[in-house]
């Protein structure tokens, strides 16, 4: 009677945990994400972050590349440049064969793909350190919009590297969706 009683007890817990969309600690921040307008820093484009009011600076040290820094987990680097071809699979392999080819960094592996990017690993030298970073293609007009979260091993204002999953969140906020796409 009891193990019938413990079944039924788990059988129901598992179905109320599967209803209300699973662990807490599993379900997606994505709700609380905030669209902003990059226009006024130059980027005609949206993206989320989940802050309303992110640090938003130009680089002019680095040419067209905008920062958006949101707090030590989550900051975005976005570079604009002169589309080389409308295909945006083409744009997005030479980015991945860029990633491959680079010195300063050693990719290990692909962690997650999809038509307009990829989310990597890669290491650096004598440093066993796993790090995570992506690359992430818009085209809107005449101008690529190429966003990844840094172009070095650990930016300035960051204590420590960021996890895959804290990488997979920012990729997640800032892909465009299907139906954004099409507009």
């Amino acid at each position: 009677m009891k193990l019938i009683f413990s079944a039924a007890l788990l059988f129901v817990t598992i179905g109320f945990w599967s209803c209300d969309g699973g662990h807490p600690s599993e379900q997606k921040e994505d709700a609380t994400a905030q669209e902003i307008d990059l226009s006024s820093y130059g980027l005609p484009i949206k993206i989320k972050t989940p802050s309303a009011s992110p640090n938003i600076t130009k680089d002019e040290f680095l040419g067209d590349i905008t920062l958006v820094i949101v707090d030590e987990n989550y900051y975005l680097q976005i570079a604009m440049s002169q589309v080389p071809v409308k295909d945006i699979q083409r744009i997005k392999a030479e980015a991945l064969e860029e990633v491959m080819k680079l010195k300063s960094e050693k990719f290990s592996a692909i962690i997650q793909e999809d038509s307009n990017g990829f989310v990597y690993e890669k290491t650096f030298e004598r440093d066993s350190t796993k790090y995570y970073d992506f690359r992430y293609v818009r085209v809107k007009g005449e101008q690529l919009y190429t966003m990844s979260t840094t172009t070095t091993t650990k930016p300035p204002h960051i204590k420590t590297p960021l996890s895959k999953q804290q990488v997979l969140k920012i990729y997640g906020l800032i892909k465009e969706e299907k139906k954004d796409m099409e507009k």
